[in-house]
């Protein structure tokens, strides 16, 4: 049978993982294809004792038909309070060795062991590497993590746990050679094209070491999704060393997605991260061609902090302040802007925070300084039971308070 026909029957099953067994059972015509879909993704999770993922190396050892198969590795860890889900840089190399097809590895709730070994060169190249809640002594071992590795296409770190109480503890605290020793480390040339950051512990800390690294001047896309530690801290610290990262990484910068600062539009939060927004400087994103704002709309506290907050839609310094900032001081040459709204809270407040919180005409100003100007997609991440999409009603207030948009057909809806 042909090898195309195989495929074919292969491709209609998908991930029918009774039907694929049964399938590499045929014949060693069938064998191969149907092993290669049946292990294309792997998912381990550790058990309660520490060497889990040891007892997944053994097992690789054993299997060299299913490693080439593999494509995708998630290690996921039994919890975040124990230290099950152990991984060292000698494991982790190990494994990588065994699975030559790797194109992407997810590390969940697990705890690095530092470990006195470490390889003389990176090892491979990744399409995405994605780093959700790992307990790390230092910044050295985030580090160690990267150095495993000569390229990475897409970089996705959430929530690091820094299990040393001082570690990151503030920039200050921690002199730039230190940063710059570890450099050495990592794989000549070294390079991310993606990177997404959220929800990390110390983040501004976080974010000064990082901007030390080399890789951060060629980035291509950078998605801040929590610019501030909490929607109440008030640091504007953390946006001085976000221009600094822009600064370093602006010139090969052509996409930018950037969660605003909750305030939620109201009088008891403090304006001060709105206000240090001013203190951006896009210039340097020279070629920048897309970015990417994450509003939230807040229509009353019920069901957060109860009704007794109401929305003050005359507030002037609302998050849609804060995008007629940013896309003030964002250079020309854009070419497409998406606007994620976050909506909070009960829809007559939301309606009313669309309606009088923005001033549209201010807004569509903002806009239309973009000569090259193709595209603004307006969609709704909404945390409402009753509301997934950006409702006719909605899109039709868009559209009428932003007439010149719609007129060249830029405006559109998702």
């Amino acid at each position: 049978m042909p090898k195309e026909f195989i495929d074919m029957v292969l491709d209609c099953v998908g991930k029918d993982v009774p039907s694929l067994k049964s399938c590499s059972l045929v014949s060693r015509e069938w064998l191969y294809p149907a092993r290669r879909r049946l292990f294309q993704t792997l998912r381990v999770m550790s058990r309660h004792d520490t060497r889990s993922f040891d007892a997944f190396l053994v097992l690789l050892n054993y299997a060299q038909g299913v490693c080439v198969s593999v494509r995708e590795l998630h290690l996921i860890g039994f919890d975040t309070h124990s230290h099950s889900g152990a991984i060292s840089h000698y494991l982790l190399r190990t494994i990588l060795d065994k699975l030559p097809s790797l194109q992407t590895l997810s590390i969940d709730r697990c705890y690095w062991s530092p470990s006195t070994e470490y390889s003389g060169h990176a090892l491979k190249s990744l399409r995405k590497l994605s780093i959700r809640t790992l307990f790390l002594f230092d910044f050295i071992h985030f580090v160690d993590i990267l150095s495993l590795f000569s390229n990475i296409e897409e970089l996705d770190v959430c929530d690091i746990k820094w299990t040393e109480s001082f570690a990151l503890s503030t920039p200050a605290e921690i002199p730039p050679h230190d940063i710059k020793q570890y450099v050495t480390r990592l794989s000549p040339g070294f390079r991310v094209g993606e990177l997404c950051i959220e929800n990390t512990e110390n983040f501004m800390a976080f974010l000064w070491c990082l901007k030390e690294l080399p890789f951060m001047r060629s980035l291509t896309t950078l998605n801040i999704r929590k610019l501030f530690p909490d929607p109440l801290d008030t640091h504007p610290e953390g946006v001085e060393y976000f221009a600094e990262l822009l600064r370093d990484t602006g010139p090969t910068l052509l996409n930018c997605k950037i969660r605003l600062p909750q305030m939620y539009g109201y009088w008891e939060m403090n304006t001060a991260p709105i206000d240090a927004l001013a203190a951006l400087d896009l210039s340097h994103c020279a070629i920048l061609h897309s970015i990417e704002l994450n509003v939230t709309v807040c229509g009353g506290l019920n069901g957060i902090r109860g009704p007794r907050y109401p929305p003050i839609v005359q507030y002037k310094k609302t998050p849609w302040y804060a995008v007629t900032i940013l896309l003030s001081l964002a250079p020309t040459t854009l070419q497409h802007i998406t606007l994620v709204l976050n909506m909070y809270g009960e829809d007559e407040g939301i309606y009313k925070q669309l309606v009088l919180a923005p001033d549209w005409q201010e807004l569509e100003h903002t806009f239309l300084r973009f000569p090259k100007l193709r595209t603004v997609t307006i969609l709704q991440e909404s945390h409402h039971p009753n509301g997934s999409s950006l409702n006719t009603e909605r899109q039709e207030l868009f559209s009428m308070r932003l007439p010149s948009l719609q007129e060249k057909g830029a405006l559109h809806f998702a």
